[in-house]
């Protein structure tokens, strides 16, 4: 991923294509098997309005790596934070490909999608493995981390409660294992 800047609109190299930022975010990332709220609009790059979120009235929910939405979406959310609207310019491979999506899209035809993410759902045990939690409550520290370097006080503690709310409550652990949360819980104490 490679990031240039020109004044105040961020663009961003990603696989699928090439995304701006029209508005960061400030909450969570999400990962692989996120369940995430966006809305979101597609349109052909003549400006063709495809499909829209918005003028539905009603966002769209889906977890993310379980091939529900086109690769594009799906790439272009997990290099989002909570908040952010983005527009990516997607390549026709990573949207609808040689088949198209007739009669909207035609075939090898590239795609222009406008995103928001609203909302990640924290994972939980149910949801990923103890290794996948632990990387994912260090990710959560990480951006809190950030966010007290920039004192967003409020963002940074809402993450370091839901780092430690990933590690709550998992059953039949090994003493190993306890003992590994615990060593992973102790940092985000003293953070909070």
């Amino acid at each position: 991923v490679s990031t240039q800047s020109t004044g105040d609109v961020n663009f961003e190299q990603l696989q699928a294509g090439q995304k701006q930022v029209q508005q960061k975010g400030t909450g969570s990332q999400p990962v692989e098997k996120s369940k995430v709220k966006i809305h979101y609009e597609v349109r052909t790059v003549d400006g063709s309005l495809i499909e829209s979120t918005w003028k539905k009235g009603s966002p769209f929910e889906f977890t993310l790596g379980t091939g529900m939405v086109i690769e594009a979406l799906e790439t272009t959310v997990l290099s989002m934070q909570e908040g952010e609207i983005a527009i990516i310019k997607a390549a026709s491979k990573y949207a609808f490909g040689r088949q198209g999506n007739p009669p909207f899209v035609a075939p090898n035809e590239n795609i222009i999608l406008k995103i928001h993410l609203i909302g990640v759902a924290p994972l939980s045990g149910k949801d990923c493995t103890l290794n996948d939690l632990l990387k994912l409550s260090l990710k959560d520290k990480e951006q809190g981390n950030k966010f007290v370097q920039s004192s967003k006080w409020k963002e940074a503690v809402d993450l370091y409660t839901q780092a430690l709310s990933r590690l709550e409550g998992l059953n039949n652990l090994t003493n190993e294992e306890k003992e590994n949360i615990e060593k992973n819980k102790l940092p985000i104490h003293l953070n909070l």
